[in-house]
């Protein structure tokens, strides 16, 4: 590890206690001690790429996703399976010979399960019944223990760092409203400014929605954030309502995006979402993938919201005006 103070290398044993032997200064993350592999100048660096060199802010959520990144693991269902296939595969040939040897039926038994088993566990993985998922190596618990380590040594969180959604007063007269079951967007969005520079309002839910507004959607890739939009369009049949959430295609493709894998959902749930979605796009969602949308960059998911707001201004006169004189235009960085 490249100690934070004097950037020398340290091996485990010269940097006891959190502690480099070398400048003796205290630093706040080993990446012996944690799965993500952080150390304060990793960390440092994925806080100065989340900011934009401190352009944005961002969220504990936002930096658990990025941190992440490489460290998104396979369960242990996948070598489970080939582990007990094996041993499977082994007991039964013994189990073969011995039946052989003695030339017992009996003995045959116990042979054919266990051989069934295996061509019953290989056909399940092949057919995708059963599959490995995938997951982060570490919980968001265990992540916020990091960020407190790094208050205790520099007597703060990283800089840019949000924790907590800001009191913010919603306009008066919003061109937009952005809703997000996910906290981790709207702290985002309202720490970065947005409700006041675009004119836009935050909710959490339909019923904090103000009546008449377009509205914008953010939530999950996944089959129930797909099942939330549904109901949004349904409930509110001649509003417009937009959706900025990112398309299974678009996660898929994309390099270092955040892809999980749990346990494929109903083929029901699949079924409600077509027309909605692209069959490549269910096919992608039925093998049990998904994507959190707290793992967008503050970057990304301000330019989604200035999109739609943008698009809103072309064809609405009154935001069309606001936008000609500054109301709608982002600061100079």
């Amino acid at each position: 590890m490249i100690c934070p103070h004097c950037h020398k290398d340290v091996k485990a044993k010269e940097r006891t206690g959190h502690r480099c032997s070398k400048c003796r200064r205290e630093f706040a993350l080993d990446p012996k001690e944690n799965d993500l592999k952080l150390h304060d100048l990793r960390l440092h660096r994925l806080t100065t790429q989340l900011s934009d060199s401190g352009r944005y802010a961002y969220t504990s959520q936002q930096l658990y996703w990025a941190a992440a990144g490489k460290h998104l693991k396979s369960a242990a269902t996948g070598s489970a399976m080939l582990g007990g296939s094996f041993v499977a595969l082994f007991t039964g040939t013994v189990f073969l010979f011995v039946a052989i040897g003695t030339e017992s039926f009996v003995a045959f038994l116990p042979a054919l399960l266990l051989y069934g088993g295996v061509i019953l566990a290989v056909t399940l993985r092949l057919t995708g019944v059963w599959h490995k998922k995938v997951r982060i190596s570490t919980t968001p618990q265990a992540f916020a223990a990091n960020l407190n380590s790094w208050h205790r040594v520099y007597g703060g969180y990283p800089p840019g760092l949000v924790r907590q959604l800001p009191s913010v007063a919603p306009p008066a007269r919003p061109v937009l409203a952005v809703l997000s079951p996910d906290s981790s967007v709207l702290t985002c969005l309202a720490a970065n400014g947005v409700p006041q520079r675009l004119n836009v309002h935050l909710a959490d839910r339909p019923a904090h929605v103000p009546q008449g507004v377009p509205v914008l959607l953010l939530h999950d890739a996944s089959v129930a954030g797909y099942a939330f939009a549904a109901k949004m369009r349904a409930m509110w049949p001649g509003r417009r309502v937009m959706d900025a959430s990112p398309r299974p295609a678009a996660v898929k493709a994309a390099k270092g995006a955040a892809k999980l894998r749990d346990v494929p959902p109903p083929q029901e749930h699949l079924a409600a979402l077509r027309g909605q979605l692209s069959d490549a796009d269910l096919d992608w969602l039925a093998k049990g993938w998904w994507s959190p949308v707290a793992a967008i960059k503050p970057a990304s998911l301000l330019q989604r919201v200035q999109t739609a707001v943008d698009r809103l201004g072309a064809a609405d006169p009154d935001t069309r005006r606001a936008a000609s004189v500054g109301f709608l235009t982002w600061p100079a960085a």
